[in-house]
């Protein structure tokens, strides 16, 4: 069974306000990664801009320890973007989506809006999304 991360950078890495990923943010996803088995598939202006390849590096160079397979295309809405890559890619079972945007429809039952501006991703955020990979994500 695939698991997918779809990894936004701004407001998940970082507060959203600067180009700095954060290693403890970064932390944080491997602990998801770690926990899941998941692998991630960047959905970020940063994968559009710079391309999977540099997203990939500078995130090893902050301690990014999971394997990327892929980025999203461009698309009207994040969510959107994802439903795109998720119907492209059958072999994908389970997903979660780390993203601060609020523009998650049709994906959103699996989405995790992290902090943003406070931060980015907190633990709890963290714990969320590995709930949602595992299937254990409670509906209350």
């Amino acid at each position: 069974m695939m698991k997918v991360l779809f990894l936004d950078i701004d407001g998940v890495l970082n507060d959203g306000l600067g180009a700095v990923i954060q290693p403890d943010r970064v932390a944080l996803v491997n602990s998801i990664l770690d926990e899941t088995n998941a692998n991630v598939v960047i959905s970020s202006s940063w994968g559009h801009v710079h391309g999977v390849v540099r997203v990939s590096k500078m995130l090893v160079e902050q301690g990014f320890a999971g394997e990327i397979i892929g980025g999203t295309t461009k698309g009207a809405t994040r969510g959107e973007e994802i439903a795109a890559y998720l119907a492209d890619h059958p072999e994908i079972e389970n997903f979660v989506a780390l993203d601060d945007s609020v523009f998650m429809h049709p994906v959103s039952a699996n989405w995790v809006k992290t902090s943003g501006r406070r931060g980015g991703i907190t633990q709890e955020e963290a714990l969320a999304a590995i709930e949602i990979l595992k299937g254990t994500k409670s509906d209350n």
